[in-house]
């Protein structure tokens, strides 16, 4: 999911919600696991 990480890595790029949601879950997928 190199995409996503680069996408929380810059922040001068503005998330829809959309993404910010697909980045959320990525976030807590790990701590279901």
């Amino acid at each position: 999911m190199k995409g996503a990480r680069d996408m929380v890595d810059n922040k001068n790029i503005i998330l829809t919600e959309e993404d910010k949601e697909m980045i959320d879950s990525l976030k807590v997928a790990p701590l279901l696991k």
